[in-house]
């Protein structure tokens, strides 16, 4: 499965100043904000949701892909 983020790599933060936030991050920095009141086990599960469909898109774009390369190259592309 392609992730947008490993749940290993992920970083929950509850500020102690400013907003009632969790955040999110990862290695690079900032990801996401969720409401305060979300517990640690909602977020991975929002963060399970979002590699699902971050998997999802890639394969559809994949599969877009080798659709266009097949038109371009004429092959297994029936008669207009």
């Amino acid at each position: 499965m392609e992730k947008f983020l490993d749940e290993a790599d992920a970083i929950i933060e509850r500020p102690t100043e400013g907003r009632p936030i969790v955040n999110l991050f990862d290695e690079d920095g900032f990801v996401f904000s969720f409401p305060a009141g979300w517990t640690d086990d909602q977020v991975k599960q929002a963060l399970r949701f979002a590699n699902y469909g971050y998997d999802r898109g890639i394969k559809i774009g994949k599969r877009r892909k080798a659709q266009e390369i097949r038109v371009c190259l004429e092959i297994g592309v029936e008669a207009g």
